[in-house]
């Protein structure tokens, strides 16, 4: 089997390093040329979930299994639900840059498996959650062209016994350890992929090891090495050299030795919106959100989740008279006054049928929050390729660069925070 698809799905919004470093002059700063930061409507389970809904497009069905890594800051009953994956299919794997390969090696091992490797790091003091990032990376593998694993490379637990300074770097001593046994694990002529906390001390010791890609856009946790190894990938393409994806935690380690002869399709996202430092400033002291916000017009809990699957998954109904397709569903068609039953879902796709920008102090209360923190924003009218049409937010768009018949298509996203539950649904982005 092979990797035959990638999708790296990236947080929206970009703050330049240099500009952090007006506030946090940290010398880790001086690594990235940005970072990648969550907006308000986003977390792990919106990440986790447009990276599945992106690489289903991209494969054109779903994965029979799929293998998911990541920590408890994905909610897993609200990613099965808006995936449409069901329970028995999806292997959850404990959290961990070890676990995250083994899930790929299985991943590798049959046709029509996916993996996600999802994480959404956060520092343990300002001036290191100032390089944090985000990212979710997906794999599907089938028959065909793409990524082959030609060896798996066992290391043994001589850090059993180590505990990490900070709990993200090892020890010097064990940081010398752990640099010696990739360097004797793998390949001369091999490009090498590892989570060594002192990248610039490895790379004088590891062949080839390559940094770039890690240091692209922010520190992603267990993302870190898939990042640079699909980003060299996608620069680079073709190559006759192996590929070592290492692995190492304090219970041991483990590497893959891949073959990149024929690589394969990588979509990756990459942010839309530049944010100055004052606002991220302003987003960081109200990251979370998690505050019960009133609505004008308010939607009970019980009434929210009956409501779900046209929410998370564009859920419709159709006439059994007429047939004409309802959305959201309704129980009474508009057109003939019959019952309608529920019936599939919409695609993802439409096209702008008209738009209009909510300007400030024109918000809703339930996207007040969302007004203050990122300004105006575009609303508009979508039309499926079913026929429906719908009311939306749109984001990650500018509404200069809107026109009717705007290609669109829907995405994830948290909406908002009521009676101690995040609420979640569609939201809509232009196809560029």
């Amino acid at each position: 089997m092979a990797i035959t698809h990638v999708v790296i799905q990236y947080p929206r919004y970009e703050v330049l390093a240099s500009k952090l470093k007006t506030i946090w002059n940290s010398p880790v700063l001086n690594s990235y040329s940005s970072v990648y930061k969550l907006g308000i409507d986003e977390d792990a389970t919106t990440l986790a979930v447009n990276a599945i809904l992106e690489l289903v497009d991209a494969v054109g069905k779903k994965p029979q299994i799929l293998h998911v890594c990541s920590t408890n800051q994905l909610d897993r009953a609200v990613f099965l639900e808006a995936t449409g994956l069901f329970r028995e299919d999806v292997k959850f794997h404990p959290y961990g840059e070890f676990d995250a390969v083994i899930a790929i090696e299985e991943t590798l091992s049959q046709k029509e498996t996916a993996f996600l490797i999802v994480d959404v790091p956060e520092g343990k003091d300002e001036v290191t959650d100032a390089y944090c990032t985000g990212t979710a990376v997906a794999g599907f593998s089938n028959e065909g062209k793409g990524l082959e694993i030609k060896e798996t490379i066992e290391m043994p637990g001589f850090l059993a016994n180590e505990s990490r300074l900070d709990g993200r770097t090892f020890s010097p001593n064990a940081e010398n350890t752990l640099i010696e046994t990739i360097a004797s694990s793998v390949k001369e002529e091999d490009i090498v992929f590892a989570n060594v906390a002192n990248l610039r001390t490895a790379s004088r010791r590891i062949n080839n090891i390559y940094i770039d890609g890690s240091k692209r856009a922010g520190f992603a946790g267990i993302t870190t090495n898939l990042i640079s190894l699909f980003h060299f990938l996608k620069e680079n393409g073709r190559t006759e050299k192996d590929l070592s994806l290492i692995a190492m935690e304090e219970k041991g380690g483990i590497g893959l030795r891949i073959s990149a002869k024929n690589p394969p399709i990588i979509l990756t996202s990459t942010p839309t919106i530049s944010l100055n430092v004052a606002t991220y400033m302003l987003r960081k002291e109200m990251r979370h959100g998690n505050i019960s916000i009133p609505q004008g017009a308010y939607i009970s809990t019980p009434v929210y989740f009956g409501q779900k699957e046209a929410r998370y998954r564009l859920r419709s109904a159709t006439c059994e008279n007429c047939g004409l397709i309802h959305f959201p569903p309704r129980k009474i068609c508009k057109n003939c006054g019959n019952f309608t039953k529920p019936s599939g879902f919409l695609s993802r796709k439409g096209k702008l049928y008209t738009y209009t920008q909510i300007l400030k102090g024109a918000a809703p209360t339930e996207f007040d929050l969302q007004q203050r923190l990122e300004g105006e924003y575009c609303v508009g009218i979508i039309e499926f390729e079913e026929g429906p049409r719908v009311i939306s937010q749109l984001t990650d768009v500018n509404i200069d660069d809107l026109e009717v018949g705007d290609e669109m298509k829907m995405v994830f996203r948290k909406i908002y925070h009521q009676n101690g539950t995040d609420r979640y649904g569609y939201k809509f982005t232009k196809v560029v």
